[in-house]
């Protein structure tokens, strides 16, 4: 099961904040719907009122102008000053649904756009969180993938795996943050075996180093390993391996040069002379027991 992560993408924000006003428009459309239905049950009301009270004149106008003694142009008058009076009545009423709807639908649209611009902001400032939330977990994750790598880098020991795995990282483009961890513990394999080699060279034997040299075909094989180096800090690491290079670099020098900057070829020859005279043959049991010695000491098999 895939672990939820600690934001929301700039997507599902937008979605969360458009269901929000969707359903807030909804609501609103609905109280503004009762709001206009109860006006014009209001007004119907008053209206059929104003006429059943305007029909009922009509129809009791004769009668009671008869009583009063009013007839011809004086009730023909009166007659038109009751029509005019609903007329005024339904018009009036009218104007009241007329203004209440209105501010009804006014109200509406105040609401949502109010509504809208708030979450608008909301929603921007939200993203914005997220983003941050976002780069905070990826920063995260980042690290503890490094850590995790930085402290398997002793696992590798072959220093053509290396090279190639840098290769394939470059490549790829995929990442590409591990090729500094890589460089710097292939720095610290050429370092340590150019020490031992030096060491070697110079005084015959020791070495406190096993090699498996680029893991190759074959048997064997002379890799250094150095389970003792401290992978905390890779840029720290990559300086001192720089400087055990060098030091390397400058023994394997001053081994070439036997120790002075001039040789004569009678010396060179007078020294090889001296060693061939002092060696073992190859056939005798020293010579073996001498050889297998020196294979041990060096750790190689």
């Amino acid at each position: 099961m895939a672990q939820a992560v600690p934001y929301l993408t700039e997507q599902q924000v937008r979605d969360k904040y458009a269901k929000a006003l969707t359903d807030y428009t909804n609501q609103r459309n609905a109280e503004a719907n009762r709001a206009r239905a109860t006006v014009n049950n209001e007004v119907n009301n008053t209206q059929r009122q104003n006429y059943v009270q305007y029909m009922e004149n009509k129809r009791d106008l004769p009668q009671m102008l008869a009583r009063q003694g009013i007839t011809g142009g004086a009730s023909e008058t009166s007659a038109l000053r009751a029509q005019t009076n609903y007329e005024n009545l339904y018009n009036n009423a009218e104007n009241t649904r007329s203004a209440r709807l209105g501010e009804i639908n006014n109200n509406l649209a105040d609401n949502l756009n109010t509504y809208r611009m708030t979450a608008d902001q909301n929603m921007n400032d939200e993203i914005a969180q997220n983003r941050q939330l976002r780069a905070n977990y990826e920063k995260q994750l980042q690290q503890e993938a490094e850590q995790r790598f930085a402290n398997t880098i002793s696992g590798y020991d072959n220093i053509s795996e290396i090279d190639s795995l840098i290769k394939s990282i470059s490549k790829k483009g995929i990442d590409t943050w591990r090729i500094p961890y890589l460089r710097a513990r292939r720095a610290e394999l050429a370092a340590a075996l150019a020490e031992q080699q030096a060491a070697a060279s110079s005084s015959g034997g020791g070495g406190g180093y096993s090699y498996r040299y680029n893991g190759g075909g074959g048997g064997g094989g002379n890799t250094p390993v150095n389970n003792d180096i401290d992978y905390s800090n890779v840029a720290a690491n990559a300086g001192r391996v720089t400087s055990s290079l060098a030091s390397a670099r400058a023994k394997l020098s001053s081994f070439g040069r036997g120790g002075s900057t001039k040789k004569t070829s009678s010396s060179s020859s007078s020294a090889t002379r001296g060693w061939n005279a002092s060696k073992p043959k190859s056939g005798s049991q020293s010579y073996r027991n001498s050889k297998k010695g020196s294979s041990r000491r060096h750790g190689f098999r």
